[in-house]
């Protein structure tokens, strides 16, 4: 029983490439549907966010067969994509999903949102039944090792998430925040984050826009915020000094051409915008604009705060216990795997023994002596059962495999 993991990450792809990999909420089943269809693997999850895509899967085809699929599902070309993609199999791709699971593979080192994320991805593929024993183990395992180490470690108490980390920046901008008005695209869980960021930092005024009018309405409610429909938004840009959007809309939200228009209403003040989507939710255009600021996702990487002293010592605390935990997980998926070796021997048996068993059947209500009959079911059922090892002993004994001799003589206790 084999684990693979496959996928991309800001460690490994730029955001270009990465927006191309992502899939929506709405993508994921019929990504999943895709997989099963073509028959890549029994059991699959894809977990999809703005800095990683990935795909976990058991008993995959092979991985030549998955590349591609990704390749022509998404049209990257096949060598880009595997010179920017990393793949891992059963102990590696279980250790990896502990690591991401924890945060100890995130942005922000330590950040507690991709627990979440990993669990919603998990659930999408309950809902399709993509998956089993093998992958329900492992993400459950996954689960309880990324509570532990936030229990066990000072891990999560030091963590940055990105929404904090976004926040953090406008600091290169602004002195003082309770003049100011800033404005959040999105109320995902990214969205949430970012408002009470904001509400901390003492921002004055802060607006939410959302599709679903009633989660931003939730958001604003928490943090003294005003909520609205993303229909109304761009009668609100001109409004916000610093404007975060994280949704998961395949297009822009907000376009250099709607930012000019208000530009003369602002009286040309500036405005920091912080992209945090994957797919980009803000026209990269924008940054050509005078007075305007543009980060996305990546730039986040040279401003997350330097002292990180605690969550290195938390960090390498917790690798040492990923390492215990994912020891256990790889004696179960050893065992199992035996477990299915030993029933597909039994079941080879089991099928010989039926099939020749019928064929006796019919020879005896055919008027055939039941002695001969019986005789020649067991001589054909000792040829069948024992044609395999014999010819593993003569290609053994050929090529001097004398470790292999030794196993087949324990296994059937001959002295």
């Amino acid at each position: 029983m084999s684990i693979i993991a496959l996928g991309v990450s800001h460690q490994t792809a730029s955001i270009g490439l990465r927006e191309k990999l992502s899939f929506t909420q709405e993508d994921i089943p019929l990504a999943l549907d895709a997989i099963q269809k073509e028959g890549l693997a029994e059991e699959a999850v894809m977990l999809s966010t703005c800095n990683r895509t990935e795909l976990y899967l058991a008993q995959a085809e092979n991985n030549k067969s998955i590349y591609q699929w990704i390749s022509d599902y998404r049209q990257i070309p096949m060598e880009e994509l595997k010179s920017r993609s990393y793949i891992y199999q059963n102990e590696q791709a279980s250790r990896h999903l502990f690591r991401v699971a924890t945060g100890l593979d995130s942005l922000a080192l330590g950040e507690p949102q991709i627990l979440g994320q990993i669990k919603d991805s998990y659930k999408a593929s309950l809902k399709k039944n993509a998956i089993k024993q093998t992958l329900n183990r492992l993400f459950q395992e996954a689960f309880y090792v990324a509570k532990n180490i936030r229990n066990d470690t000072k891990l999560g108490e030091n963590s940055v998430s990105i929404a904090y980390t976004a926040v953090k920046l406008s600091e290169q901008f602004f002195d003082h925040y309770e003049n100011l008005t800033a404005l959040v695209i999105g109320a995902g869980q990214t969205g949430k984050l970012a408002t009470q960021n904001l509400k901390k930092k003492g921002v004055g005024k802060i607006l939410i826009a959302n599709r679903s009018l009633s989660k931003a309405q939730n958001i604003a409610i928490g943090v003294g915020g005003y909520a609205m429909p993303l229909s109304q938004l761009n009668q609100h840009i001109h409004e916000a000094d610093i404007i975060i959007s994280a949704t998961s809309s395949e297009n822009f939200t907000v376009t250099s051409e709607i930012v000019k228009a208000t530009q003369k209403q602002r009286r040309f003040r500036m405005q920091v915008w912080l992209d945090l989507a994957i797919p980009r939710d803000i026209d990269p255009l924008i940054s050509e604009i005078k007075n305007n600021y543009l980060f996305t996702i990546d730039d986040l990487q040279n401003i997350i705060d330097n002292n990180q002293s605690i969550r290195k010592q938390a960090a390498q605390a917790a690798e040492d216990l990923i390492d215990d935990y994912n020891r256990h997980f790889n004696e179960w998926l050893q065992l199992r795997q035996h477990h299915r070796l030993i029933k597909h021997v039994h079941d080879f048996a089991q099928s010989e023994k039926e099939k020749l068993t019928q064929q006796a059947l019919k020879k005896i209500s055919n008027g055939e002596d039941p002695r001969l009959v019986i005789e020649e079911l067991t001589t054909r059922l000792t040829k069948k059962l024992t044609h395999q090892p014999s010819k593993l002993i003569r290609e053994a004994s050929e090529k001097g495999q004398n470790d292999l001799m030794d196993i087949i003589n324990s296994v059937y206790h001959f002295d």
